[in-house]
């Protein structure tokens, strides 16, 4: 399966490649004609407009990017519904104990454990699940 962040980073730059050919002008050309003790500065400006092909290609690289973007976040949503995360027994003991409103040092008095172990396991729990605290955590546990 193809890695979201290439994916992300391959729109990114569609994008940008698009909107490069979009900005691209021609540049204009100076020359410089003297006669005599007169100098006089030429400015020939290229009044051409650019071919259509390339502000075609611009536009389809920008909406090219900006498809795959939307598809990259509509890929992360749906994988993060599907996947089911897997509690050690210790830290289903501790996530029921959380439900039940005791706090870590009583959790350690109940499992015998040192209060560190109980952090270190709150702490690979919230990792899994993606969130910070305690309230979080609750707040998810309800879902």
């Amino acid at each position: 399966m193809i890695n979201p962040r290439y994916t992300l980073f391959f729109a990114l730059c569609l994008i940008v490649f698009g909107l490069l050919l979009l900005s691209q002008q021609d540049k204009s050309q100076v020359e410089q004609l003297e006669i005599g003790n007169t100098s006089v500065n030429v400015v020939k400006i290229n009044t051409q407009e650019d071919p259509p092909i390339k502000r075609y290609l611009g536009y389809g690289c920008i909406a090219l990017g900006l498809f795959l973007g939307a598809m990259n976040l509509k890929i992360r949503e749906h994988s993060s519904e599907n996947i089911k995360i897997e509690f050690t027994r210790k830290e289903e003991e501790i996530i029921d104990a959380v439900q039940r409103g005791l706090t870590n040092k009583q959790i350690a008095q109940d499992m015998n454990l040192s209060l560190s172990t109980i952090k270190s396991h709150t702490n690979n729990i919230y990792k899994k699940v993606g969130i910070n605290s305690r309230a979080e955590l609750v707040d998810y546990l309800k879902k």
